[in-house]
């Protein structure tokens, strides 16, 4: 067990951290407050956290020694105030610890839970106490084992579940942590006939079956929607690449609606190829309820998961223009009736490009998220605030 320094200087952050109240990418100037441009740690590597005080939390990849971070951005007590950031964690360099990955779990006691990859294929399950503590929930092996694990979820009980590096041909698997640090692992992928790389967040639903995407193969070979019943019984429910026009090649993960529809997005396919929003229905009928049209028009490759908000618009992003042209990356909602509308457009400098995590929504209707790249030379990294 680890004592974590608290104090930690925060100006050390090798990423810009911008709090951008945005409005849509036009000739329109954005109002954009930047909090730190001293670059020391960069490339978020998580979506944010808050917790009920409005504080948010996160990790970032690397700093200039190839560590990463867990790190707390508080609110400003006024509204021209700045955000301040602690950096509640650097992890050590080399083993287990250099690159945490995916979504974190903050529990109604303030403690923090993630994941971290490593070069050698192994990783860490790791608590941050409330307290400043660090705890190793669960310590991977590689080879035989499940490796660099990513994207936690917990259910009621205190279970984790994960997806996970290894397996069988090393298409990747499915895993659960008990409280106590025990590992099961739940499902081993086989490629061709059910999927491989199972990078994406996974969805649990009210009687504990776990849902998720795979990026690649299958019976298409464009990825597919997969379940895991609680009785171990797997099914692929729908294998994209059918027709000439489909979603193709989903990176990221799954939400319900209230009629237990699944909502995602696929980096490729639809009418332009340049990625799409679905629906696939209680059926497992899938609809394209959006595809991009791309580059400077309304952005491309979203691999992000989506939201909600209780009108039931969604929201999400669109990573990169590969093009070379702004903007580098997108903040979009999707009404409820299927009108797209670009929120921002990223430029860069200084407020980031290539968003690739999930965005939260706080009470007040404003969106949070994190670009991987932005400020000096395009490096670094940034926090985002965007008001519909």
């Amino acid at each position: 067990m680890t004592r974590i320094n608290k104090q930690e200087p925060f100006l050390r952050y090798a990423f810009l951290l911008a709090f951008c109240l945005i409005v849509p990418y036009t000739s329109q100037a954005q109002t954009e407050h930047v909090l730190f441009d001293t670059p020391v740690y960069e490339n978020p590597s998580s979506p944010v956290v808050m917790d009920a005080q409005g504080n948010l939390y996160g990790t970032t990849m690397a700093d200039f020694h190839n560590r990463g971070t867990v790190y707390k951005l508080t609110p400003p007590a006024g509204p021209d105030g700045r955000w301040s950031a602690t950096t509640l964690h650097v992890f050590p360099n080399g083993g287990n610890f250099e690159s945490p990955t995916g979504n974190m779990v903050l529990d109604s006691a303030g403690d923090l839970f993630g994941a971290t990859g490593s070069p050698n294929g192994s990783g860490v399950v790791y608590e941050i106490t409330a307290a400043g503590e660090e705890k190793f929930v669960y310590t991977f092996t590689g080879g035989a084992d499940d490796s660099s694990p990513e994207s936690l979820i917990r259910d009621s009980a205190g279970n984790f579940y994960a997806n996970a590096g290894g397996g069988t041909g090393d298409y990747g698997t499915l895993l659960k942590l008990t409280p106590n640090g025990e590992k099961q692992t739940l499902y081993t992928f086989h490629g061709q006939s059910d999927g491989e790389r199972p990078n994406s967040p996974l969805l649990l639903d009210s009687q504990g079956n776990i849902y998720g995407t795979t990026s690649y193969s299958g019976p298409n070979h464009a990825g597919t929607i997969f379940k895991l019943a609680t009785d171990g019984t797997f099914t692929t429910l729908y294998a994209f690449g059918h027709g000439k026009i489909d979603a193709l090649y989903p990176e990221a993960g799954l939400i319900f609606d209230s009629q237990g529809n699944l909502y995602g997005t696929s980096a490729y396919g639809g009418a332009n190829n340049y990625g799409t929003v679905f629906e696939l229905t209680t059926a497992n009928e899938l609809k394209i309820l959006y595809s991009f049209k791309g580059g400077h028009i309304d952005g491309q490759r979203p691999e992000a998961s989506l939201i909600f908000d209780q009108q039931g618009n969604l929201y999400g992003t669109t990573s990169d223009n590969p093009n070379a042209g702004r903007p580098f990356g997108t903040v979009f909602e999707l009404t409820a009736q299927g009108k797209e509308i670009v929120l921002h457009g990223f430029t860069g400098a200084p407020d980031g490009f290539n968003p690739v995590t999930s965005l939260i929504l706080d009470q007040q209707g404003n969106l949070y998220g994190t670009t991987q790249g932005g400020y000096v030379a395009y490096a670094g990294g940034t926090v985002f605030e965007v008001a519909p």
